[in-house]
């Protein structure tokens, strides 16, 4: 699976980003400070479980933005 968060922007410029997962089965970050984080799906008991992570953007002022994202 991968969450893609090149989409975030800024007149300043994003300079770091960092995921971590909120709820669900614990998955595998490949890299917590990537763009675009890529995580294997864990097999799961129930089929209408939803992982939750958030994604925190830091742009070049110092300025930060914590954004919701769900696994599709």
């Amino acid at each position: 699976m991968v969450l893609d968060g090149t989409v975030s922007s800024d007149d300043d410029g994003i300079v770091s980003y960092q995921w971590k997962q909120t709820l669900g089965t614990p998955v595998t970050l490949s890299d917590p400070g990537a763009s675009a984080l890529e995580f294997a799906a864990p097999a799961i008991a129930a089929s209408s479980e939803t992982l939750t992570f958030s994604l925190t953007v830091k742009d070049a002022g110092g300025c930060s933005q914590r954004i919701p994202a769900r696994s599709p």
